[in-house]
């Protein structure tokens, strides 16, 4: 799978950004053959999932911007259904010492699933050669 090189801020009709967790959601500048690639944040961690993993109902498009936008503006607890192996990578954890507000300058893993936990685990002995840099800053 080869991930998008450019990520935007995922905006509505209106032009107004889609946060999750109090952080904006970025999204792909393309779509790929499963969909856009989206790079949010968790709670603690930053994500790197596929639309097409994390759209499991039939009627949902991963390439449909506003079933994407849906997703985000539910709720946050369906976070807690994604299926097994819809996160990809997540950056390491975030607290307020090294909280930018976005993904920039963050250790990025591969997610690793357990038995029984919904959430993946950052596999720090996988860590992936990925940095997140600002192309165009405001």
């Amino acid at each position: 799978h080869d991930w998008s090189k450019t990520f935007v801020l995922l905006e509505n009709l209106n032009s107004e950004v889609i946060e999750f967790y109090q952080r904006p959601v970025f999204i792909g500048d393309s779509p790929g053959t499963e969909g856009y690639e989206l790079l949010f944040f968790a709670g603690r961690r930053w994500v790197l999932a596929s639309t097409a993993k994390l759209l499991t109902e039939d009627e949902d498009d991963p390439f449909n911007r506003e079933d994407i936008i849906s997703l985000f503006e539910s709720s946050v607890f369906w976070l807690l259904e994604v299926p097994t192996e819809a996160l990809s990578y997540l950056s390491e954890p975030v607290d307020q010492g090294n909280d930018r507000g976005t993904p920039l300058g963050l250790q990025w893993y591969n997610a690793r699933y357990a038995d029984g936990v919904a959430f993946p685990f950052a596999d720090i002995s996988r860590p992936v050669d990925a940095s997140f840099r600002c192309g165009k800053c405001n």
